[in-house]
């Protein structure tokens, strides 16, 4: 159920679970860096494949996808190369305004960071047959739509998030608090931020945890 900047988000798409996604900028990355990346993640995988114990085989999975989640995200958080037009607060409200617009008619919106170059966001699915796979849906028609506007304001054309992104069934409300605790601290650990409280581009509603 756990998907590392794939192209293809789960088909395990259920209503009133909560997901966590990062989706990134086109070229946030060197294609050197990702592929040295993805390379010891198959290699770990492998290993992986061979352990017996079923439980043991799941636990390891999901410490191996944490840790290389971690990794991706400690690069896009330092890495100075590739685009970085989420800085300029005028892209970045776009994204912000576009987030809050799908609140209460996609998804319910638990939580966002908007970092320079990658965004962070928690959501619940709402009980909707609108589309076969909504969180596939969902993430394309916010990408798109971003996409064209911030275009615009940065007067260029062509591709501006990469097609790869990170996503995650959130298994329980423990994970779900550690997760939502770490993007709103990011902009924190990443320098930008003094507080998490007054970072002007992140969001949490504590009612729609439950």
């Amino acid at each position: 159920m756990n998907g590392y900047y794939t192209r293809r988000l789960p088909h395990y798409q259920p209503n009133g679970y909560a997901f966590f996604i990062t989706f990134r900028l086109v070229e946030s990355l060197p294609l050197d860096v990702v592929i040295k990346l993805q390379k010891e993640k198959e290699e770990h995988l492998l290993k992986i494949q061979g352990i017996a114990n079923q439980t043991a085989k799941r636990e390891s999975y999901r410490a191996l996808h944490k840790a290389y989640f971690a990794k991706f995200d400690k690069l896009l958080d330092t890495t100075s190369t590739g685009h970085h037009w989420l800085k300029l607060p005028e892209v970045a409200n776009i994204v912000k305004i576009k987030i809050h617009s799908f609140d209460n008619i996609n998804y319910d919106l638990i939580s966002y960071c908007i970092m320079s170059n990658h965004v962070h966001l928690v959501i619940k699915l709402l009980n909707s047959e609108r589309f076969k796979y909504p969180l596939t849906k969902i993430l394309q028609l916010l990408k798109s739509q971003t996409a064209i506007y911030c275009n615009k304001e940065l007067k260029r054309s062509g591709q501006f998030w990469q097609g790869e992104s990170y996503d995650h069934v959130v298994r329980d409300s423990a994970e779900l608090a550690r997760i939502v605790n770490y993007i709103l601290q990011n902009p924190v650990k990443a320098g930008i931020a003094n507080e998490a409280e007054t970072y002007e581009y992140s969001y949490f509603n504590a009612e729609k945890m439950q």
